[in-house]
């Protein structure tokens, strides 16, 4: 995202950056907070989700996509 020109203050979490690029309507911005509620869960759910993992890969590489062909 960085190297897309979104990088992320320290200060901003990364629900808010997700936030902002989907008022943007940046390239993958919905995906991004999707992505971003799975690293939630993950970090505060206490359990591993096998189907949460797959539909994460699945979301990075859709992401990656929408950057590259934006």
């Amino acid at each position: 995202l960085a190297r897309a020109g979104a990088a992320r203050d320290a200060a901003v979490t990364p629900r808010e950056l997700a936030a902002r690029q989907l008022a943007k309507n940046a390239p993958g911005a919905h995906e991004l907070g999707e992505l971003t509620e799975l690293y939630y869960a993950a970090l505060w759910g206490d359990r591993s989700d096998p189907a949460a993992e797959k539909r994460a890969d699945e979301l990075a590489t859709a992401i990656k996509n929408a950057l590259r062909a934006a």
